[in-house]
């Protein structure tokens, strides 16, 4: 893995996946770790034919030192992401398991951005992640782009990898 993008739900990660994904230049999953039910099969994964491969994810920070590569991490108000997480999901309180989330997002070694300023901040944040010119043109069209993950539920496999990781930690 080349670089990873990390932050809670409704932070905008399906979006920076799009940005870091250019051609030939450079691929980013998005919640890859909801898909997989092993640490070994995630580490798999990034064995692609592109000069940069990462990810962008939401439970990242639970296997982040695993990794060491450069980091971005988003931040987004805990009481927003509750919000946003109750009107796309429905009637679960997720404040707690955010707090705990966070509390790890804040330890982090990597850059850290807040939700408000990643456009202002796109050319550190490509950087960071892929380390050559960005695109200004490419990046200014996808600004305008709304870009959601049409789910917010990972498989069975990632959903047992994921509780096993949470307790873990």
């Amino acid at each position: 893995m080349d670089f990873m993008v990390m932050g809670l739900p409704r932070s905008r990660t399906q979006w920076l996946s799009n940005f870091l994904t250019n051609g030939r230049e450079c691929f980013c999953y998005h919640e890859l770790l909801g898909d997989v039910s092993s640490l070994d099969e995630y580490r798999n994964k990034f064995e692609l034919p592109y000069a940069k491969v990462g990810t962008a994810e939401t439970a990242s920070m639970l296997i982040e030192k695993e990794f060491t590569c450069p980091k971005v991490v988003i931040h987004r108000d805990l009481n927003v992401v509750n919000e946003s997480l109750l009107h796309t999901i429905g009637s679960y309180e997720f404040r707690p398991i955010l707090e705990k989330c966070q509390r790890k997002l804040d330890k982090v070694d990597g850059i850290h951005i807040n939700f408000d300023e990643i456009d202002d901040n796109l050319e550190l944040i490509w950087q960071t992640c892929i380390g050559t010119p960005m695109d200004k043109l490419r990046a200014e069209n996808l600004q305008r782009m709304k870009i959601e993950t049409n789910s917010l539920y990972p498989s069975l496999g990632g959903a047992q990898l994921i509780s096993q990781l949470i307790v873990e930690t």
